[in-house]
């Protein structure tokens, strides 16, 4: 039997039943906004974010090695505040060359829901990140 284009969409765009135990595998950290998990990065990419991250004066993220975890500092607790906090941390890394997929960055802002029925907002967007830097952050991205 051969292969359809459905067949191999359904195969690109789904997420492995054992997401924990592959995220575990890989060592990967989670990306959780406000008790949702978004997304996982790998430790390098948690690398490259630490090493710009630690030179805030605020840190937009909170970088958990032991539990694995990336979160945002309370103080951004907002659709708004989580996406400029995040649009300058990416402007800053795309200056450093700190991930190489920020090369290709596309000005296009990319919306994260949380998952939540109780969001902010009607459209339940936790931040706005540029869509080159959705891969580094774990999300998932259609189109």
């Amino acid at each position: 039997m051969s292969t359809t284009l459905f067949d191999l969409v359904s195969q690109c765009n789904s997420v492995p039943d054992d997401i924990g135990a592959v995220a575990e595998r890989e060592g990967l950290y989670q990306f959780t906004i406000g008790g949702i998990l978004v997304g996982h990065l790998s430790a390098a990419d948690i690398a490259g974010l630490k090493g710009v991250v630690q030179r805030q004066a605020e840190p937009v993220f909170i970088i958990d090695d032991y539990q694995r975890t990336l979160t945002f500092n309370d103080k951004y607790g907002d659709c708004a505040s989580r996406s400029a906090a995040v649009a300058e941390l990416l402007a800053q890394m795309r200056s450093e060359k700190t991930w190489a997929s920020l090369s290709k960055w596309r000005d296009e802002m990319y919306p994260v829901y949380d998952g939540s029925s109780a969001a902010e907002s009607s459209t339940g967007v936790a931040v706005m990140i540029e869509r080159a830097a959705s891969y580094n952050f774990g999300i998932r991205t259609y189109g």
